[in-house]
C-alpha cells in the first residue's frame, strides 16, 4: 500500500503522519508481533525511552503504540510490538517488509535517564506492559557503564 502525504513542514504539523517503510515483520507469539520502521526520509524518530508513536494505516485508522527500541540506531530504525486486538492491529500484523504507513509522534515525556546515572534501577513490568519498557531497558544495556545495579522482574501468565 502506498501513503501519500500532502507536502508541508511535517516537523512543525503533528496532525500529519510522517512516511515511514516495514523493515521487518518477525512474529513473537500468536498474538504479538514485532514490526521495525525506518521513515522515508531517513532521519531518526528522535525518542527517548517511554514514549510512544501513532501508526497510521490508509483506509483502516491509527492507534498508539508505545516504543520498544532504544533511540539513536545506526539504521534509524525503530521497533514496536504489537499485539492483535482490533481492526489497525490485525492489519499490522498483515504488514510485510516493503510496504508502508505512517508515523506521528515520537510523544509523551518518555523516561530522563540523565537524572537516573549512578543509581540502583528496579524494572516492573507484567504481560505485553514490558513492551514499552524494551526501550528502557536497551538503553540500560547501551550504557551500562552510567548505572549500578539493574533488575528487572517480569510477570506473565503461563
Amino acid at each position: 500500500m502506498a501513503l501519500e502525504l500532502t507536502p508541508c513542514d511535517m516537523e512543525s504539523d503533528l496532525y500529519v503522519p510522517r512516511p515511514a517503510q516495514v523493515v521487518l515483520v518477525e512474529p513473537q507469539t500468536s498474538m504479538e508481533t514485532l514490526v521495525r520502521l525506518r521513515l522515508e526520509s531517513g532521519e531518526d524518530l528522535g525518542h527517548v525511552p517511554g514514549q510512544f508513536v501513532q501508526l497510521y494505516l490508509p483506509a483502516i485508522g491509527e492507534a498508539p503504540f508505545g516504543l520498544a527500541s532504544s533511540a539513536g540506531k545506526p539504521d534509524a530504525s525503530f521497533d514496536l510490538c504489537v499485539r492483535r486486538l482490533g481492526d489497525v492491529t490485525g492489519a499490522v500484523h498483515k504488514l510485510q517488509p516493503g510496504e508502508h504507513v505512517g508515523v506521528r509522534g515520537p510523544f509523551g515525556n518518555g523516561f530522563n535517564m540523565d537524572e537516573l546515572k549512578g543509581f540502583d534501577l528496579l524494572i516492573v513490568a507484567g504481560g505485553i506492559g514490558l513492551v514499552p519498557l524494551r526501550s528502557v531497558i536497551q538503553h540500560l544495556a547501551e550504557h551500562r557503564d552510567d548505572f549500578e545495579k539493574i533488575t528487572v522482574l517480569y510477570g506473565f501468565k503461563a
